[in-house]
This record gives structure tokens, C-alpha cells and sequence, in this order.
């Protein structure tokens, strides 16, 4: 592959800042989610694409990037939850069994691949990642499945980076001292990695021998995408 093209919610904005790597902020995470009523709006917004920018994408690797901001969510019904509650609070939440809920955003992520399969079958699922130690038992489960669901379509980022045994305490912003997944290395906010994960990303591609060559020499002149400056990713 030549180019990779990332379809997701916030998460993507991650991989912003290398050539030859478009990520496309499809909407917040509480609209663009693998809740079943909102996968139609994920549809929908493939469909627009290909039809805005129609192009030859036969070197081009899509990655689906869905699926934090659904576990985050099951914690306590809360999209908000990393500001809402105090860390004094984080140990109070029950953590209760919740893998019925789990299983189905798994199984709606295969609506998504059937509309992505009407256009190209170079299509890859990055599993979701969080600095939030809170996910962790849900974004763990979350993947196992995926991975046993999907198997060698899924790219195991996540199960790189999570560290659960290094809870580092740290500032951020105005809210209270977080724990974090991560070491502050590729760690942005209490949520979301920063662009040290493309290197990981990237290093992965390589194992599994899906990049080519002109990946890092060639530049598409002809994917010329809108940019949108304030959220750092592309525009459909």
C-alpha cells in the first residue's frame, strides 16, 4: 500500500502529520459510535466520501478507528466521565459485567465493513487505545473480541502500548490528577495519544508487510482532500 486513509471519531487526529497518512475526523465520539442507532451516520459519511472524491484507491489502505468512546461509555452512562468524576471516585465504580453490551458494538462494526466493501476491500480495523485506566477492563474485552472476530484485519496497537502496571499520576489542564495507561511519551489528554503512535502504527504495517516502498517516497498529487485546520485531520 501507498496511502492510508483513517475513517473514525477523535482518535484519529492522532495520526495527523505524516506524509502520505489522511485521517478524517468523521465527528464526536458521541454521535460517530458503534451504538446501533448511530452506525448509519458512519454509512453515511463513507458513502459521501467516495462520492466527493472519487479517485483510483487501489493502493490505498482504509483503517476503521471506532470504539473508545463506546467503553468509556458503558463505565457509568457518561461520555464525559474522565472530568465528571473526581480520581478520588474512579475506585467507586463498579465495574459491572457488561459483555452482552461489548459483543454487540463488536458485531455493528460489520455493517461498517459491508458499506466499506462496496468501494475497495483494503480495509484494516485499528483497535481503539486510551490514556483512561478506568477502560481498561472493557477496552481490553473489546479487543480480544475484535481480534477473535476479525483476525488479521485488526492492527493491535493497543495491546503495545497499554501498560495497567505503570499508572502514572499526572496533571492536565484544570482537571484533578489523572491516571493514565500510558507512559507521558504518547499520552495528549486524559483520552487521547499524540503522534508518537504513528511510528508504532506504522512499525506494525511493516510486520505484516503492507507497506510499500513508495509509501515513504511517493506524495499523491491527486488526493487533494479538505483540511479541517481546527481539529488537525481531513474533511469529507
Amino acid at each position: 500500500m501507498e496511502n492510508i486513509i483513517i475513517f473514525g471519531d477523535s482518535h484519529t487526529r492522532s495520526y495527523k502529520n505524516k506524509k502520505n497518512i489522511f485521517p478524517f475526523f468523521l465527528g464526536a465520539g458521541k454521535e460517530y459510535n458503534l451504538f446501533k442507532h448511530n452506525i448509519q451516520k458512519i454509512e453515511k459519511k463513507i458513502d459521501s466520501f467516495f462520492s466527493k472524491y472519487p479517485n483510483n484507491y487501489s493502493q490505498t489502505l482504509f483503517c476503521l478507528n471506532f470504539g473508545e468512546p463506546n467503553c468509556r461509555y458503558l463505565l457509568n452512562n457518561d461520555w464525559h466521565i474522565f472530568s465528571n468524576i473526581k480520581i478520588k471516585q474512579w475506585k467507586e465504580i463498579q465495574i459491572v459485567n457488561k459483555n452482552d453490551e461489548i459483543l454487540c458494538l463488536v458485531e455493528n462494526y460489520e455493517k461498517i465493513i459491508t458499506t466499506m466493501k462496496k468501494y475497495t476491500n483494503n480495509i484494516v480495523i485499528i483497535t481503539p487505545t486510551t490514556a483512561f485506566f478506568p477502560s481498561y477492563n472493557y477496552m481490553t474485552y473489546f479487543n480480544t473480541l475484535l481480534k477473535s472476530k476479525y483476525g488479521d484485519m485488526v492492527i493491535d496497537i493497543y495491546n503495545e502500548i497499554a501498560q495497567p502496571s505503570l499508572f502514572n499520576i499526572k496533571k492536565y489542564d484544570k482537571i484533578e490528577c489523572k491516571k493514565s495507561l500510558l507512559n507521558n511519551d504518547i499520552e495528549y489528554d486524559p483520552i487521547h495519544l499524540n503522534n508518537n503512535v504513528v511510528d508504532i502504527f506504522i512499525d506494525i504495517l511493516n510486520r505484516k508487510q503492507i507497506l510499500s516502498q513508495k509509501f515513504y517516497t511517493l506524495i499523491n498529487e491527486s488526493f487533494k482532500f479538505k483540511v479541517n485546520y481546527k481539529f488537525n485531520s481531513n474533511l469529507i
